[in-house]
């Protein structure tokens, strides 16, 4: 961005063509290709399903929390002016900026194979919650750093990032699972969820306006909370889980 600026959008094409080309494509020798059931027919069983909708709410508000942060965010660190009152609206080059994402990245990596090794024998909605208090740990320490909290803070907030990152295969494996019986319109109900996700990220970029315009940083830390709350507030309601919760940990059951 620092070199290019809007023009570094054109690098995202042949980086989507890479993906496109890698993407199997065909059907597998001796598969059964099964006509799908009516989407609202879909929509129903799924709905019917005990802990789907709380799920669905849970799954909207964290994808609001991920568009949130890739709206607003990158747009505060890069503002001109440095704020005389928060340590993370303005004065960040491109560069840093993409440095302090790759670094969260890479957290959040170490999180997901620590979560594959040992989270398989918690249960799901057991790690849907410890994740989303991890969600809240990182808003809590952000605000410190944002106030101007010694270093050493960011370090705990990396800690609660491999928290957090345990709601990722958790709640595919708890998908897998909702969809398990639905035969030839399980990709049909995971589509519903790859919708929701995108309108979840809308939703959080439509929600943090107000409060980014109020309270810059602040507001992006306070409208995550709140995300946050939402999504434990759904996983609560969703009632027990028997399923074990590493997607990454037990591929074949998931």
């Amino acid at each position: 961005w620092d070199a290019l600026g809007v023009a570094a959008f054109l690098l995202l094409p042949p980086l989507y063509m890479t993906a496109w080309w890698l993407v199997p494509s065909g059907e597998e020798p001796g598969m059964v290709v099964q006509q799908p059931e009516p989407l609202l027919r879909t929509v129903r069983h799924l709905a019917a399903l005990r802990g789907s909708v709380p799920f669905a709410v849970a799954w909207l508000a964290v994808n609001a929390v991920v568009g949130l942060w890739m709206q607003y965010a990158p747009y505060l660190l890069k503002l001109n002016e440095a704020s005389s009152t928060q340590r993370l609206v303005g004065g960040f080059s491109g560069q840093t900026i993409g440095v302090v994402f790759a670094v969260w990245g890479l957290t959040f990596l170490l999180g997901l194979a620590l979560w594959s090794l040992f989270g398989g024998r918690i249960a799901r909605r057991r790690v849907l919650g410890v994740a989303l208090v991890g969600m809240l740990g990182v808003v809590t320490t952000l605000t410190f750093v944002n106030h101007g909290a010694p270093a050493w803070v960011v370090v705990l907030g990396g800690v609660f990032v491999m928290v957090e990152s345990g709601f990722t295969p958790a709640a595919f494996a708890h998908l897998a699972d909702l969809t398990e019986h639905l035969d030839a319109s399980r990709g049909s109900a995971l589509g519903l969820y790859s919708l929701v996700l995108g309108a979840g990220q809308l939703i959080g970029n439509v929600i943090g306006a107000p409060f980014v315009a109020r309270w810059q940083m602040d507001g992006v830390l306070l409208a995550t909370a709140l995300l946050a709350t939402t999504a434990l507030v759904g996983v609560m309601l969703m009632g027990s889980v028997s399923h074990r919760a590493s997607a990454l940990a037990e591929p074949g059951k998931a």
